[in-house]
C-alpha cells in the first residue's frame, strides 16, 4: 500500500485513516535539489524544494498538502503540472480562524473573477493517472485580505465567525473525503476515524525545544545526539495537538437545526443554528452530493482513467454491517450505540465538529492570532530552546524576535536550507549550545553531550601535571601545554595540511619537543577547532565557541566580548563575569568577513597576509568595496587595479568590508565592554584599526590571540585532572 504523505499539521490525518490512509509526515532532507531546480524558482524555500525533489525522484505518490504559504502554493502547481502523483490534494485553510465569516462576504465579489477556477477546482483534475484537486473553497487567501479582525463576530452582518470558519473547513473535509475515498475505492470506517485520534504524551521532565519552522529528520537526530538532555520537537507541523473530544449527539437527540454539540475542551458557540445561510450567495458552499456518499460503495460507472467515483444512489442502508458508534449521555460518559441510521446528517455533524478541533490546535505562525503559541515557551520544565527557520521563510523569523525578548531560557537560532550538507555545518553550533548551558554538576568542566562523541579516546592517566589543547582550525593548527599552575610551558602554530589528523600529531609532536617532554607526560588533552572530532589523541573535543570563550577570559577576565576571525568562518561570543558564554552568533555560510577573504584578495593583489596587514594602515583615497561574496570581491580588486588604484586605498577598501561583516555580528549578540579581538587575523593591524574604528572602541590585543582557542583547550584539559 502507497503511503499518504503531508507536510502541515492542519492535514485532517484522522479522515485520511478513516479511508484506510497510511500517513506519514514528508520530512526528510535532501543531499541536494537537482530536481527540484529543474523547475522551481531559486528563492523557494529548501523544505519546499524538498518536496518536490520527493516527488520528482519518486519517493511519493500521494501527497495531501495545506495553503500554509506561497511555497507550498507554487510547489502545488509544479506538481498539478508533473503529473508525477497518483493522488495531490491541498486544503486551503483560513489564516485567521475568527474572521472567516466577514472574510468570506467581503472576499465574494473578488471570488466571481475567479469563477472559472474555482469551478474548475469542485472537480476532480484527471492527468494521466493522477487524481489532482484544491478543495472546494477555492483559493481562501484571496478572501482573508478585507477581513475584519475586531473580534469573533462581525457588527455590521451577525455573523459568527468562528462558526463560519468551521462551516467553511467541514465543507473542504467532506470535499476531500469523497476524493480521496474515492481514490482509495473505501467508504468511511468511523472506528478507525476515532482510532485515529492518538493524544501527544507530554514530558513533565526538564527537556529541551525545538520550536520555529519544521526541522529535518536529519538535523533533529543530530540535535538530540549533541544536547545534553532529551530535546522535544515542538516545530510546526510537529505540534499537532487534535484530540478526540466529541460530545454530539445523533438525529433525534439534539434539537432541531443543531447538527453537533462542541466538547467543553474547545470553544463552542454552544447549541448553534445551522449555518447554510451564513455564507452569502453560496460563498464556501458544499460540494454536490457530499452528505449523501461518505458511506456508499464504488459506482460501477468508472471514469475513463479507472478512478472510481462514489455513487450519489448507494448509503448505508442496506444489509452492510454498522460501525460501532460512540455517544455521549448526559454525564458526559461515552457509551456504545449502534444506530440504524447513521447518515451523511450525522457525517456532517461529526465534521463540524472536526473542522472545530483542527483550528483549535496551537496555531502555526502563518495564521494572524499566534498568541495560543506562548504555551510552547511557558513549559516549567523547559530548560532551553533551539529555534529554527528556513532560508527564504520569513514567518518564523518574527516569532524568534518575540521570544528573544520576552523569555529567561537559553535560546540559540540556527537556519538550515533543508539539506544534509547544511545540516552538517551547524553541528559546531548545536555543540556550543550544549556546553553553555552548564547542566552538569561540575560546572567548571566543559558539558560533553550525551551521545558519547568522546568515546574510544585513551583512558586518562596520571603523568606528570601536564596538560595539552589542540586547535585543529582550516588554516593552522595550533597547540599550548600547561603545566599544574595552569602556566604555558610549550606552543606551537603549524599549517594545518592536508589531514585534520596529521597536522595535529605534528604540531603536538613539535610542542613536546619543545617543552622536553614525553607523550607519556600529558596527563590530559582536549582538542578543539573544526578538525577537533577527527583528531583521536585527544582525551576530549570541545567547541572553539566555549574554548575561546576560557582562554580570553584566562587571558583577561574583563573580557566580555570575544571577536574571533578564523580561516574559514567568524564569530562573537558574549561572555558573563565569570568567562561562561552567554550568547554567540558565527557566520560560517561563507568566506566573506574571514580569513581565507583576506588571504584571496592578498593571492589577487600578489601581497603576503604581513604586507596586506601592513598597507591599510595609511590610505589616500577611501575606497568602498560594493560586494561581500569573495568571488565578486576579487572581481572588483581586480577592476581597481586596472583603474591603477594605489595598493593601501584598495587594502583600506578590504578593510572597511570585513570590519562592516563582523560589527553587524558584534550588534547581532549585543556586545559589550571589553573587547578582545583573537585569531590569526588579529594580527592584521590594518584592520584592527578599522575595526576599532567602526566599533568606536579598543580591542584587547593579546601576544597569544592566535594560541586563544587552544589556551582554553588546555585549560579543560587541566579541570579534567
Amino acid at each position: 500500500m502507497e503511503k499518504t504523505y503531508y507536510v502541515c499539521k492542519y492535514t485532517p490525518l484522522e479522515l485520511l485513516a478513516a479511508f484506510g490512509g497510511e500517513c506519514e509526515n514528508l520530512n526528510t532532507m535532501p543531499e541536494g535539489f537537482d530536481l527540484a531546480d529543474q523547475i522551481a524558482h531559486p528563492n523557494i524555500c529548501g523544505f519546499g524544494k524538498s518536496v518536490l525533489e520527493a516527488v520528482l525522484s519518486g519517493q511519493v505518490k500521494e501527497l495531501v498538502l495545506v495553503n500554509c504559504c506561497d511555497t507550498i502554493r507554487s510547489v502545488y502547481d509544479l506538481l498539478e503540472d508533473s503529473g508525477q502523483l497518483d493522488f495531490l490534494y491541498m486544503v486551503d485553510m483560513l489564516h485567521d480562524p475568527g474572521n472567516a465569516g466577514r472574510a468570506a462576504l467581503s472576499g465574494h465579489n473578488a471570488s466571481r473573477g475567479n469563477a472559472s477556477r474555482r469551478n474548475a477546482s469542485r472537480g476532480n483534475t484527471f492527468k494521466g493517472n493522477a487524481h489532482q484537486t484544491r478543495s472546494a473553497s477555492g483559493n481562501a487567501g484571496d478572501a482573508e485580505l478585507s477581513a475584519d479582525q475586531s473580534g469573533n463576530k462581525d457588527s455590521g452582518t451577525g455573523f459568527d465567525r468562528f462558526a463560519c470558519t468551521r462551516e467553511r473547513v467541514a465543507a473542504q473535509l467532506k470535499d476531500l473525503a469523497q476524493k480521496y475515498g474515492a481514490y482509495k475505492g473505501r467508504s468511511f470506517d468511523y472506528e478507525a476515524f476515532r482510532k485515529a485520534f492518538v493524544p501527544k504524551e507530554r514530558t513533565q521532565k526538564p527537556h529541551l525545544a525545538v520550536l520555529g519552522a519544521r526541522m529535518g529528520e536529519e538535523l533533529f537526530e543530530m540535535t538530540q545526539t549533541a544536547m545534553p538532555l532529551p530535546v522535544v520537537n515542538e516545530t510546526c507541523v510537529h505540534n499537532r495537538s487534535v484530540v478526540w473530544t466529541y460530545a454530539g449527539e445523533f438525529p433525534g437527540e439534539a434539537p432541531q437545526n443543531c447538527p453537533g454539540k462542541l466538547s467543553k475542551n474547545r470553544p463552542s458557540d454552544g447549541w448553534r443554528e445551522s449555518s447554510a445561510n451564513c455564507l452569502p450567495d453560496g460563498m464556501g458552499e458544499q460540494p454536490e452530493n457530499i452528505s449523501t456518499n461518505y458511506f456508499g460503495e464504488l459506482s460501477e460507472n468508472r471514469s475513463p482513467d479507472g478512478i472510481g467515483k462514489i455513487s450519489e444512489s448507494q448509503s448505508m442502508g442496506g444489509e452492510r454491517e454498522m460501525p460501532e458508534i460512540q455517544s455521549a449521555d448526559s454525564t458526559g460518559r461515552i457509551q456504545a450505540s449502534r444506530p440504524q441510521d447513521f447518515d451523511g446528517e450525522m457525517f456532517d455533524a461529526l465534521m463540524d465538529w472536526y473542522a472545530g478541533e483542527l483550528l483549535g490546535q496551537i496555531p502555526c505562525m502563518r495564521m494572524m492570532d499566534v498568541t495560543g503559541r506562548r504555551r510552547l515557551f511557558q513549559d516549567p520544565s523547559l530548560k532551553g530552546i533551539i529555534y529554527h527557520t528556513v532560508k527564504f521563510c520569513d514567518f518564523y523569523s518574527f516569532e524568534y524576535a518575540e521570544a528573544k525578548s520576552h523569555t529567561d531560557l537559553p535560546l540559540l537560532k540556527i537556519e538550515s536550507d533543508y539539506t544534509v550538507q547544511s545540516s552538517g555545518q551547524l553541528l559546531t553550533r548545536l555543540e556550543a549550545f550544549a556546553e553553555s548551558l552548564e547542566l552538569q554538576p561540575q560546572s567548571q568542566t566543559a558539558p560533553e553531550a550525551n551521545s558519547g562523541r568522546n568515546s574510544g579516546r585513551r583512558k586518562l592517566h596520571m603523568g606528570k601535571g601536564y596538560y595539552a589543547g589542540i586547535d585543529s582550525g582550516s588554516t593552522s593548527t595550533d597547540v599550548v601545554i600547561l603545566n599544574k599552575k595552569k602556566e604555558i610551558v610549550s606552543s606551537m602554530i603549524l599549517p594545518t595540511g592536508a589531514g585534520a589528523a596529521i597536522g595535529a600529531e605534528r604540531a603536538l609532536e613539535q610542542a613536546l619537543q619543545k617543552a622536553k617532554l614525553a607523550r607519556e607526560d600529558i596527563d590530559a588533552v582536549v582538542t578543539t577547532g573544526y578538525g577537533r572530532t577527527a583528531i583521536q589523541a585527544g582525551d576530549k573535543s570541545i567547541t572553539e565557541i566555549t574554548c575561546h570563550a576560557r582562554g580570553a577570559h584566562f587571558l583577561d577576565p574583563t573580557v566580555r566580548t570575544v571577536v574571533d576571525i578564523g580561516g574559514q568562518d567568524s564569530k562573537v561570543i558574549r561572555l558573563d563575569e565569570d568567562g561562561s558564554v552567554k550568547n554567540f552568533v558565527m557566520n560560517d555560510k561563507c568566506a566573506a568577513g574571514t580569513g581565507r577573504f583576506l588571504e584571496m584578495m592578498a593571492r589577487t593583489m600578489e601581497m603576503s597576509l604581513d604586507e596586506i596587514g601592513k598597507a591599510g594602515l595609511s590610505y589616500d583615497e577611501d575606497i568602498t568595496i560594493s560586494s561581500m561574496c569573495t568571488v565578486f570581491a576579487e572581481s572588483e580588486v581586480v577592476s581597481l587595479i586596472a583603474q591603477n588604484k594605489k595598493p593601501d586605498d584598495i587594502v583600506h577598501g578590504l578593510n572597511k568590508a570585513v570590519a562592516a561583516k563582523t560589527a553587524a555580528l558584534v550588534k547581532r549578540v549585543g556586545g559589550a565592554e571589553a573587547y578582545m579581538m583573537t585569531g590569526g587575523v588579529a594580527q592584521n593591524k590594518g584592520l584592527v584599526k578599522t575595526l576599532e574604528e567602526r566599533l568606536a572602541t579598543k580591542l584587547i590585543i593579546s601576544d597569544k590571540a592566535q594560541l586563544c582557542g587552544a589556551l582554553g583547550a588546555a585549560l579543560y584539559a587541566a579541570d579534567m585532572a
